[in-house]
């Protein structure tokens, strides 16, 4: 609470609320029920962020009776996050100790097809909550998407279907961009980059890791520029899972199927559209408004597409390493007029 005088009291958190109100009450209150029995004034300006506010009861006990205040707080919300267990930099012991260092409140771990990640999580300590998530890859008129599923039953047979499916798809794309690269005489791809990734998950970051350390490459800039990006032999089409299967997937997980980052699909606004449309008619519910650190107006826009589209508003850092561009909880809040997607955990 920084600089709060009222930072020494004990503070109970009673939930979190929809609407931009500030509640005030300075006359002393008998039991904490009573705080229910007030006037309503509006929030200032700088705190009508609804969607990541949270109203805490401040109780200074005097006596025998309690003098109660209104506290607003702007809690930070990071859902898409990612560890060494798909292509991410921190483990997820990592991962999550630094969500706490950097003050978020609710962290989903979001790793590329996989669960793994959770069977290495801490007991949390502390004010941090951890939401189950996936990140699921799959295309929509032959452009790769990303869906988020948030809020998942890790054990649900839908997920370990899900997550066996594409790690089979993900293994069998590994070796042919072995095999490729084999043909243009780097040897030993395949098994260089399965040992880099210690895991299931193989993606072309690993592939890039491992020209650098063989010297086949300068910097993973170069590895992607002369081996691993479009028409090159690391651009192998992924079979993945359709996108309602995707979708099927995640909501029989009782999870909450989120479109992540749609601007970085680069398509144009009929075509976005159109597969927000198709998103909704397969069955998603949620659209990822703030990723990472965007322009402002690009906020706006997603946010304008989520409410014409009557969608749940996601947010996000994409976080994969630390650096000062997709730090975790530093982004944008979203917009007061969406519908945050944790109202419906």
């Amino acid at each position: 609470m920084g600089n709060n005088p009222l930072a020494s009291v004990t503070s109970v958190r009673i939930g979190v609320r929809a609407a931009s109100r500030l509640t005030l009450r300075t006359t002393p209150v008998e039991k904490k029920s009573d705080i229910v029995h007030h006037q309503e004034t509006p929030a200032p300006q700088c705190l009508r962020h609804s969607a990541r506010l949270c109203r805490f009861l401040l109780l200074a006990v005097s006596g025998d009776r309690c003098h109660a205040g209104q506290y607003w707080c702007a809690l930070i919300f990071d859902l898409h996050s990612h560890t060494t267990c798909s292509d991410g930099a921190l483990t997820p012991r990592e991962l999550v100790s630094r969500a706490a260092e950097k003050n978020v409140d609710t962290l989903a771990i979001t790793d590329h097809d996989t669960v793994e990640a959770f069977c290495d999580v801490p007991v949390i300590d502390g004010p941090l909550h951890l939401i189950a998530g996936i990140e699921f890859s799959t295309h929509w008129e032959h452009t790769g998407i990303h869906v988020l599923g948030l809020n998942i039953d890790l054990y649900s047979d839908a997920i370990r279907s899900g997550t066996k499916f594409q790690t089979d798809a993900r293994l069998e794309r590994a070796r042919r961009i072995g095999q490729n690269l084999e043909k243009q005489g780097i040897e030993n791809a395949f098994e260089g980059a399965s040992a880099l990734s210690g895991g299931s998950y193989i993606g072309r970051p690993h592939f890039a890791r491992y020209l650098i350390n063989t010297g086949t490459a300068a910097s993973m800039e170069v590895a992607f520029k002369k081996y691993l990006g479009a028409g090159k032999a690391g651009d192998v089409r992924e079979h993945w899972a359709e996108l309602p299967q995707i979708i099927q997937w995640i909501r029989e997980a009782n999870g909450i199927p989120v479109l992540a980052h749609p601007l970085k699909y680069k398509l144009t606004r009929t075509k976005l559209k159109r597969l927000v449309d198709g998103f909704i008619h397969a069955g998603g519910q949620g659209i990822e408004v703030v990723s990472g650190q965007q322009l402002p107006q690009h906020t706006l826009d997603m946010a304008m597409l989520c409410e014409e589209k009557g969608l749940l508003a996601s947010c996000g850092s994409d976080f994969h390493m630390p650096g000062p561009w997709n730090e975790l909880g530093v982004f944008a809040p979203l917009p007061d007029h969406v519908i945050p997607v944790w109202d419906r955990f």
